[in-house]
């Protein structure tokens, strides 16, 4: 393994525990899952599986405040140079902008997804999402998307489903409400807007505004949506219980944040990007 000083910039994929570095260090050594060991401190210590992207800070012995990172490595000579890359199974560890960067090596050089993100594999390539926590209409949704890089996002298959309803009930495990809704990249197609068409057609017409997801087996309505009340339904939110996994969609006001019911109200936004 390599040692050297440094901090990880995200610990999604790590599990921290209470132990000294040289034991998280074994730990790591005898897990096949484990690319990287990290300490912050006397006694606290993380190690991170290799499925994951990391990218490491790189510091001084002056300045690290004793944070000191391990890093696997297929090497027969040390010491290793800051510019150097190297290898550990079917990853690339390389350096650049002052920090080590771990990947998959078939993904090409430090294309990954942002901290917090999950990578899924679509038909057009990895796309990264996230859920955010948040009571704020169909436009803030999309500033707040905007603010992390992304845009608001689409659902392609039951796998990215499963990941945003499991983030979603993490989200009101630590609120005081059971369920509510969840803005989605999913608006009524543009030609019904323009025209303001009260045609049946404008009722189910929907598209993916995220330009990135494929297919509409994954919109799901609940019974008896979209309905298209009043003509000013334009939006799509996602329910979200606390307690079990659901899918379920319904058209409603981009202007509503909270409403008369829990059900209804907004808790949150999912935003995806592509790796960089």
């Amino acid at each position: 393994m390599v040692i050297t000083w440094g901090r990880l910039t995200c610990d999604i994929g790590c599990t921290q525990i209470e132990t000294d570095f040289e034991t998280c260090y074994d730990n790591c050594l005898q897990d096949d899952n484990c690319i990287v060991a990290h300490t912050s401190g006397e006694n606290h210590c993380s190690t991170c599986r290799a499925e994951y992207y990391f990218a490491i800070q790189s510091l001084s012995a002056e300045n690290s405040d004793g944070m000191k990172v391990a890093i696997k490595a297929n090497l027969t000579e040390c010491p290793v140079s800051p510019n150097s890359t190297f290898y550990y199974n079917d990853y690339t560890i390389g350096y650049s902008d002052e920090a080590w960067h771990i990947f998959a090596s078939s993904s090409g050089p430090f294309k990954s997804c942002p901290c917090r993100h999950n990578t899924f594999n679509r038909a057009l390539g990895d796309w990264c999402i996230r859920v955010i926590n948040g009571t704020v209409n169909y436009q803030g949704a999309i500033d707040g998307c905007a603010a992390l890089g992304g845009v608001l996002s689409g659902i392609e298959s039951l796998e990215e489903q499963f990941f945003i309803s499991t983030e979603s009930s993490s989200i009101l495990d630590n609120s005081d409400v059971k369920e509510g809704s969840l803005w989605l990249g999913l608006h009524r197609s543009d030609s019904c807007l323009k025209e303001n068409s009260t045609a049946p057609i404008c009722t189910k017409v929907f598209v993916w505004t995220d330009n990135f997801t494929i297919g509409s087996q994954m919109i799901m309505w609940s019974l008896g949506e979209p309905n298209y009340v009043d003509q000013v339904e334009d939006c799509v939110q996602m329910a979200i219980y606390s307690d079990i996994l659901s899918g379920n969609m319904s058209d409603v006001s981009c202007e509503i944040s909270t409403a008369p019911t829990l059900i209804n109200t907004i808790r949150g936004y999912v935003c995806g990007q592509q790796p960089s």
